[in-house]
This record gives C-alpha cells, structure tokens and sequence, in this order.
C-alpha cells in the first residue's frame, strides 16, 4: 500500500509505504511520535518530499527525507514493551526529590573546575547547588526551587549533602 499527499503551498510531497498488515501497527506510531507536516517544513523549504516505510512489529521505522538532491536516510528503532516498568520506591526512605530540566544539569556539570577532585551535591527546601574547590577557588552553581530550571523540588531533611570524586576524564 502507498499513500500519497502533500501541501499545495509548500509543494511538499509526503509518502507513505507499507503493507496492510501493519497499517493498524504504523497508526499508533505515527500517534506516539504526533507526526505532522510542519516537521518537514520546519527545516526545509519547499519542494521538501518524504518517504516513510514501516515492516511491522521490532523493526525500524525508515525516513527519507530528500531535498535539492541532498538525501537524508533515517531509522528510527522500534521497540515492544511486553509490560510497564513501574518502579516502587519506599517513600519514606527518600531523602529529596529533584525533577529539572536534564541539560542544565549537564551544562552545570561540564562547566565544573577540571582542576577540582570532587564535586558536592547539595539539596535543601530552597535549591540544588553544585560545589567544587580547586586551584582557581570555591565555585558554586546555584538551581533554585522557583526557577526555570527546576519543575519539582522536595527534600525531607533540612539539607542533604553527598560528595563525589571526580575521575581525570571528568565523570563522577
């Protein structure tokens, strides 16, 4: 089966190849990852086409996207959850909760003094702060609770403090 489509104002042609036996698999992927035409208009222009292809269940989903001769071939892994991990935590054993937005994490741990062995967590009702102590002094990264940074900050105690190494290849 090959459906066809596209966008008079853009002239962006949009194919879909696959057998019907997997139209019904194709569907719900095609929910999950809320595909839409501004994906391919968004960083292309006009005359922009794509070709998606789909085998069925464990197997990649295939992108060609193809612009001015450039061709971009793309697979997307599929994978089937036989059941939902839920992890159960004893909440009366947890010491804080931080839900943030993981690259200012990173960027705050990229940003350590390489000149520093360890590096201090610390969490308290306020904020998240990360210290080292190095050749070039003390640095300090602040999060705070009502920032941008930070959805959901908890702690039980009034402030919990962990150390960690730093190794030469600047992992904990």
């Amino acid at each position: 089966m090959q459906m066809a489509g596209g966008d008079a104002r853009t002239d962006q042609t949009h194919v879909l190849e696959l057998k019907k036996a997997h139209v019904r698999d194709l569907a719900s992927i095609i929910k999950a990852i809320s595909f839409r035409e501004e994906c391919i208009s968004m960083h292309t222009g006009s005359g922009a086409t794509l070709k998606m292809t789909y085998d069925g269940a464990g197997e990649p989903v295939k992108l060609i996207l193809e612009e001015d001769g450039i061709v971009v071939d793309m697979r997307v892994q599929t994978l089937t959850t036989e059941e939902i991990l839920d992890f159960e935590f004893d909440t009366e054993d947890v010491t804080f909760q931080v839900i943030m937005k993981s690259y200012m994490l990173k960027e705050a741990i990229k940003e350590l003094d390489a000149s520093s062995t360890t590096v201090t967590l610390s969490v308290n009702n306020d904020e998240l702060s990360l210290t080292t102590t190095g050749e070039i002094g003390k640095s300090v990264t602040r999060f705070p609770r009502h920032s941008e940074q930070i959805e959901r900050l908890e702690c039980a105690e009034p402030t919990a403090t962990f150390t960690s190494c730093i190794t030469r290849d600047g992992t904990f």
